[in-house]
């Protein structure tokens, strides 16, 4: 699973299967989030940074998603160099156009 961008299903409590996605906020050039297909989630918590959905919260988990980007928070670096800083796991490099 890459911090840059992904998707999955996750099956909600009355068994509706949701599309999580993890990308590039609409109209942003470098800023990321999360979207849910749910209902809460459009009606109560779309465009509110850090307010997730259920369905979004068991992706994280369930997928231990680590957001670390080295570009976005340089005061955290690897102590090994093919390891994540936040969550220890393998490093991916991502080329970038600025």
């Amino acid at each position: 699973m890459s911090n840059f961008e992904w998707e999955a299903d996750i099956v909600g409590s009355t068994g509706t299967v949701y599309t999580i996605r993890y990308g590039l906020m609409p109209g942003s050039t470098s800023e990321h989030g999360y979207s849910c297909e749910c209902p809460d989630y459009r009606e109560r918590h779309q465009g509110i940074p850090g307010r997730y959905c259920k369905h979004i919260k068991q992706a994280i988990e369930q997928f231990k998603h680590c957001r670390w980007n080295k570009l976005a928070d340089p005061t955290l670096q690897p102590e090994f160099p093919d390891w994540c800083p936040d969550c220890g796991g393998p490093l991916m490099t991502v080329k970038a156009q600025v």
